[in-house]
């Protein structure tokens, strides 16, 4: 969990994971931890070691019955290009119990665990909207680009950027914008200049006084360009990927 919140992918989801866990851990190791140990605590703690052995029943039967998550998670990548990695993200798993002479019990029901985390791949080319704005014929029709923060190579984690990741999203879903709501509010904020949608940009083109009065939305996939090609990386972000309309 810590990992992923120092990812920044979706972290908050992690810190909600945290919390609870925290009640997993009897009061002797808190007190132990912020060295606030006493006779009548390490007296209770010796009472528990009686309960060390179904404690470790437990431990077992919990890693039985969330095997395949684990198994999952490890599971290395097929070698052939052409097949789809094999680990699986965001799944759900069975896992049946054979009883003699009954049927098979489902006892996903009792799963601590589940598949969610790290994406098991990363592909090296992604979908990304490109939202761009003109002031029609007072400036020739000539469109200029609303700067988003993902478009940069630079360090964002361990805050989530979610107005970015809502535009990454769109484009791999391939919805149709006009039937979603925040997507069509967003275009007018851009039109009207909003001041609080405006701090949400690296870059705004235009100003209040002259706000856009034609806003475009295009689909570009960016690839990272050959490592020996790269160059100015602190000046140019251009230098680390090539776009396609």
């Amino acid at each position: 969990q810590a990992t992923l919140c120092i990812s920044g992918n979706l972290s908050f989801l992690n810190y909600l994971t945290i919390l609870p866990a925290l009640a997993c851990f009897d009061d002797g190791f808190f007190l132990d931890l912020f060295g606030l140990y006493s006779e009548a605590a390490t007296n209770t703690i010796s009472h528990n070691i009686g309960g060390s052995f179904f404690s470790m029943i437990g431990l077992f039967f919990f890693a039985w019955l969330n095997a395949p998550i684990f198994y999952n998670l490890f599971a290395p990548s097929s070698t052939r290009r052409e097949e789809r990695p094999r680990q699986k993200m965001n799944a759900a798993f069975d896992r049946l119990l054979q009883l003699p002479r009954l049927e098979p019990i489902n006892l996903k029901s009792l799963r601590l665990a589940n598949a969610y985390g790290a994406f098991g791949s990363v592909s090296d080319a992604r979908d990304e909207i490109v939202i761009l704005g003109s002031r029609g014929a007072d400036d020739n029709y000539q469109f200029k680009e609303f700067s988003f923060h993902t478009t940069a190579c630079r360090q964002i984690a361990p805050w989530h950027l979610r107005l970015d990741w809502q535009k990454w999203i769109l484009a791999c879903t391939r919805r149709d914008i006009n039937g979603e709501r925040w997507f069509v509010a967003l275009l007018l904020k851009l039109i009207d200049q909003s001041p609080d949608t405006i701090r949400l940009l690296r870059h705004n083109p235009f100003t209040s006084d002259n706000p856009p009065t034609h806003i475009k939305v295009d689909l570009y996939r960016y690839q990272f360009r050959a490592l020996s090609s790269c160059t100015d990386f602190n000046k140019n972000e251009d230098a680390f990927w090539v776009r396609n309309f």
